[in-house]
């Protein structure tokens, strides 16, 4: 009489296990996958562009800053929320922006750009 176990119970524990773990597994890089976000994605917001360039104050109707950008010297009149802690002459900036379709400005001082966020700024 065989009072053990049999050869194919003793091996259940072990296959659970293993599928247990294969699925621990999974759903941590499914989590990690899903919910970690590099730089560029997190930069993506519709119509938006990096800008990078100078910033300057244009002493026209009250004043209005501008960024002069680093590859062409297109000047960009920046304006929206974040834009109020660019506010001193001379520094350097880069920026995420999209560009103000259909609005204008009594500055007129160049491409009217809503700044998104700040991603760097040099003194």
């Amino acid at each position: 009489m065989n009072h053990g176990t049999s050869p194919a119970s003793s091996s259940t524990p072990r296959i659970f296990n293993g599928i247990s773990l294969l699925l621990l597994t999974s759903s941590f890089l499914i989590f990690f996958s899903c919910c970690s976000h590099s730089n560029a994605a997190r930069d993506e917001v519709p119509g938006s562009y990096r800008l990078s360039g100078t910033i300057h104050r244009v002493a026209v109707e009250g004043g209005c800053w501008q960024l002069i950008a680093d590859t062409d010297s297109t000047r960009y009149q920046i304006g929206g929320a974040p834009a109020d802690s660019l506010h001193e002459d001379g520094i350097h900036a880069e920026l995420l922006v999209r560009t103000l379709k259909g609005a204008s400005s009594t500055c007129m001082a160049g491409r009217l750009v809503e700044v998104i966020r700040i991603l760097r700024i040099t003194h």
